[in-house]
């Protein structure tokens, strides 16, 4: 995932409407790391919102973490506590990314990737309450319409959420029928 994503002007009213979560009313076609994002958490079986900015800049490292990949999250040291004790879901209406030339490597188009349903899309993620709130969101192998654009894609739940949030399942709905179109 390139680290680029979108909230459409209806994304607000339709969490409402499927999870009965109040989100502030969202319309942001592009959300860039270390901006401020909202979030999906389970306490005490039921959902509320925690804002955060979206990346961490561990001491070790020279940039900005804005994704696990959700293979090794549960046993990587920079991402396991909040694993086990701080998942969250990022709601979302699409995401972007760039597909490269194999053989030089070079970018040779960007896309936009959406359910073509248009319904919410809920990016795994996990966040860091003692720091100031800041939310790593999780990446995949691809599905098959990705895979010809990237090796990597969002860990997206769009019916089953609860089975990220309440048990830390890394299987998300991988059968997505996208909408991609170059931007």
């Amino acid at each position: 995932m390139c680290g680029k994503f979108g909230t459409d002007a209806e994304l607000a009213k339709k969490v409402r409407l499927q999870l009965n979560v109040e989100l502030e009313q969202q319309g942001r076609d592009e959300i860039l790391p270390s901006e401020s994002i909202t979030a999906i958490v389970e306490e005490d079986q039921s959902l509320s919102t925690i804002k955060g900015n979206w990346g961490i800049k561990p001491s070790w490292s020279k940039q900005l973490l804005i994704n696990a990949r959700a293979e090794s999250v549960d046993t990587k040291p920079t991402f396991r506590e909040q694993y086990r004790f701080n998942r969250c879901l990022i709601p979302m209406s699409h995401w972007f990314d760039s597909k490269k030339d194999p053989s030089t490597g070079k970018i040779i188009g960007r896309y936009r990737f959406a359910p073509k349903d248009k319904s919410p899309l809920y990016m795994a993620a996990i966040f860091y309450p003692l720091d100031g709130g800041k939310i790593v969101s999780l990446t995949t192998a691809p599905n098959a319409q990705v895979s010809d654009f990237k090796d990597r894609m969002p860990l997206i739940f769009q019916q089953n959420h609860e089975s990220w949030l309440i048990n830390g399942t890394t299987t998300g709905d991988i059968n997505l029928d996208l909408k991609i179109q170059a931007v």
